[in-house]
């Protein structure tokens, strides 16, 4: 291949093929700053962050201050668990039981039992979004009318039932309060939005939308008859803004569960101790990427009664740091969106770790939205019209990762998986690589991924961002980052695939390393992934270095030492060992093998690089175990074949090469980028729909895997 030297300067990345020859800046999107990378790598995702990225988590719900930024401890790693509940004692009286309240809303103690304010007014625990009121609700706030439950069929989850105590906001009449009942609700404001540029007021509330906010009145803040998701009839929440645009920035919208003290307008805390997170049902015209789905608790709101955390966290000083999924998309189609309290994460770019959501003193659920962060670029406008409906409380536990015993082993080219000859067909899910929270992925996004009948998900990420040591970067604490890829690894497990663990470098690493030669600090990276037990589940597929581009020898060499590590850690897991040329021609190892148990040979081809030569992979995939876990086309430099079109005879043509010689193949990429098809992605939505090239590989999905 001829020398790419002359190319890392320009401002191209190469799209899936992760070769980019060129070292851009990707930035960890994951906030609300993009930051700019240092000796990352050049490919849509090879990148190490190396910049201080301000914090979506940290905002005040009523409009407050965003975090700025700042750098982190280095210490207290977000756990996937909640806390335990500490108890749930009665702020403000007894429950209403009809007639007028005149103690206040009870906060976390007994349920109610029939919601408060059955038509009267409530003079105790004021709300700010009283007033007069219209559309069946009390005076100063919550609804007086009666929940019902939810019943439908939701096109990812199936049949969904919900109690009509576990309903929170279902948007049947015009009113935007939420149901008085469980506890919640008495006293407390609508829903309310907030965004950069708010005039607030000494209570931090929203006095003076900005044209950002949804409440401004050239935007949509009110309940829509003419939609309504698939568990409702009558309306919807329609929210839209004209989006944030630039570094920290923002908008978004909620609602909080209790009233605010009559005086000091402090917000007080709901005990949802009986529940196991909060589900919505949600859609926009067009996806809604860099969301933040957010479930806050006490100690993360600034705004809370000193009676329940005597001494809140800042959000001048970036110490609120929330709870929820980041980075998540709203689809054009009604998706259903559940988050367990067991598995909200905190910001990864945040400053400021605690031990897990304490649902015992939760204060609000939030949508935030920060500005769009495309891979390349600044961030810009990230305008939205959307509807979210039938709010409510969960309450079965989230799921969990079945134990399974999976062992690999190979025999002449077959991968074998538990004694039987095996074919590893599947996806690839880029991002986490250049992102400390990826973009877009949920668990719904995961879900979606398994409609097109993949049995395997290449995942990639970045040792740096692992230990929380990128070059520069005093954010995405390395902690943090390991919930947020062991969390997607749970998502994937327990969809029934197995999950590739993609070390995702492009033509070397680092500043130090440009010659494509992996790093001793690489293998340590594997030898303490190797320790440790979560890793060494049999359904996690060790790839060992995505595109390097050292000589044969040399690579063999490195390749092997790695491996020899791993297997000395215990692990028996299959290990896939890249080849020669940007991981596309594996020839050499014909003649001398990587030994060490289970091992595969990782090819790339691409066609602006493929030749009518068999020797760089079909032919050694006549003997050696191999599997494609990228292949196509891509967006690189004009000197070679660039897609200017979606050509699906290209991704067929692989897919029938590779079946005909026994190969195993993923193919990338999983994800709706600015390059569209010179990434190359494969999905025309976050609903999962297909492209053009797309449309053969889920086909061949579909009907090869069983």
């Amino acid at each position: 291949m001829r020398d790419l030297s002359s190319y890392r300067s320009k401002p191209r990345v190469i799209g899936a093929f992760a070769f980019s020859f060129v070292f851009l800046a990707f930035g960890c999107t994951s906030s609300n700053n993009k930051s700019t990378t240092t000796g990352g790598n050049s490919k849509p995702g090879g990148a190490t962050s190396t910049g201080g990225n301000s914090a979506q988590g940290g905002v005040t719900p009523m409009g407050g201050k965003p975090n700025s930024g700042g750098t982190t401890s280095g210490g207290g790693i977000s756990t996937q668990g909640g806390s335990p509940a500490t108890g749930g004692s009665n702020q403000g009286g007894s429950p209403n039981t009809g007639g007028s309240a005149t103690g206040g809303s009870n906060q976390g103690g007994s349920s109610s039992t029939g919601g408060s304010a059955t038509g009267g007014t409530a003079a105790g625990g004021a709300g700010s979004g009283g007033g007069a009121n219209t559309g069946g609700t009390s005076a100063t706030g919550g609804s007086s009318a009666s929940a019902t439950a939810l019943s439908c069929t939701d096109p990812v989850y199936g049949p969904v039932s919900i109690p009509a105590i576990n309903v929170i906001s279902d948007f049947e009449t015009t009113s935007l309060y939420q149901y008085v009942q469980d506890g919640r609700g008495a006293g407390a404001q609508p829903w309310y939005a907030y965004a950069s540029g708010d005039v607030n007021d000494q209570y931090n509330m929203t006095q003076t939308p900005s044209i950002v906010n949804p409440m401004n009145a050239a935007n949509h803040f009110a309940v829509d008859t003419t939609q309504h998701g698939p568990c409702s009839s009558k309306g919807a929440l329609r929210v839209s803004s004209p989006g944030a645009a630039g570094s920290g920035s923002y908008a978004g919208f909620g609602i909080d569960f209790m009233a605010r003290t009559a005086t000091t307008k402090k917000k007080l805390a709901y005990d949802a101790s009986k529940y196991a997170g909060v589900g919505f049902w949600a859609k926009c015209d067009a996806d809604l990427q860099f969301a933040f789905f957010k479930t806050v608790d006490a100690a993360q709101d600034a705004d809370v009664d000193p009676s329940i955390i005597s001494s809140p966290c800042s959000y001048s000083a970036n110490t609120c740091n929330q709870y929820g999924i980041k980075n998540a998309a709203v689809t054009k189609d009604w998706s259903y969106y559940k988050l367990y309290f067991s598995e909200v994460l905190q910001d990864p770019n945040g400053t400021v770790f605690t031990s897990g959501v304490d649902k015992s003193k939760l204060m609000a659920f939030q949508i935030h939205v920060n500005p769009f962060s495309p891979r390349t670029g600044s961030p810009s406008a990230n305008a939205f019209n959307c509807y979210i409906d039938d709010v409510h409380f969960l309450t079965e536990a989230a799921p969990t990762t079945p134990a399974a015993s999976v062992s690999w082993t190979t025999s002449g080219n077959q991968f074998m998986r538990n004694g039987t000859a095996y074919k590893i067909r599947g996806l690839v899910r880029p991002s986490m690589e250049w992102d400390c929270a990826g973009f877009s992925i949920t668990r719904e996004d995961i879900k979606r991924m398994k409609t097109w009948k993949p049995n395997a998900i290449r995942l990639g990420m970045l040792n740096t961002l692992w230990k929380g040591a990128a070059t520069g970067n005093a954010t995405c604490n390395g902690g943090a980052y390991q919930n947020e890829v062991k969390r997607v690894i749970n998502w994937i497990l327990q969809e029934g695939m197995d999950v590739i663990f993609d070390l995702h470098y492009v033509s070397g690493g680092t500043a130090a390393d440009t010659s494509g030669v992996p790093t001793s600090a690489m293998t340590d990276f594997w030898t303490s992934i190797a320790g440790d037990p979560f890793f060494q589940d049999g359904r996690i597929i060790y790839e060992l270095y995505n595109e390097p581009t050292e000589d044969s020898a040399g690579l063999k060499t490195w390749m092997q030492n790695t491996v020899t590590a791993i297997r000395a850690k215990g692990a028996k897991n299959l290990i896939l060992v890249s080849g020669t040329n940007w991981t596309y021609d594996i020839s050499y190892y014909v003649a001398n093998p990587v030994t060490g148990g289970a091992i595969g040979y990782v090819t790339h081809p691409y066609a602006f690089k493929d030749s009518s030569s068999d020797t760089a992979y079909l032919t050694p995939a006549k003997t050696l175990p191999v599997i494609a876990t990228e292949f196509g086309t891509a967006n690189i430099s004009s000197n070679y074949v660039a897609p200017t079109t979606c050509d699906a005879s290209i991704y067929s043509n692989y897919i029938t090469k590779f079946e005909g010689a026994g190969m195993s193949w993923t193919s990338w990429a999983w994800i709706v980028d600015e390059w569209g098809c010179g990434f190359p992605q494969i999905i025309a939505d976050y609903s999962g729909t297909p492209n053009a090239i797309g449309t053969p590989v889920k086909s061949s999905l579909t009907s090869l895997n069983h």
